[in-house]
């Protein structure tokens, strides 16, 4: 397996970095489910694969990481993605 270089965060795809915005933002796997129309579950396995690509062994240290990395928190307004 080749090493890759790129920052943590840039190792994440457009929908994984959606889903950890929103988790950041201190919303519930069933909130991002409704608001992006996927379901809790597949939440779940988008913020699985954050964990590994930034190799976190538990949720509050993918936050960490993700913080640090510079990741922005993302707030719901009344439902919707702002």
């Amino acid at each position: 397996m080749l090493y890759d270089r790129r920052p943590p965060a840039d190792r994440l795809t457009p929908r994984e970095m959606e889903v950890l915005r929103l988790l950041l933002g201190g919303h519930s796997n069933k909130g991002v489910g409704l608001a992006l129309g996927i379901s809790p579950r597949t939440v779940e396995v988008h913020r699985l694969r954050c964990r590994e690509k930034l190799q976190a062994a538990t949720t509050a240290e993918l936050a960490v990481t993700a913080l640090a990395a510079g990741v922005q928190p993302r707030r719901l307004e009344g439902g919707q993605v702002k």
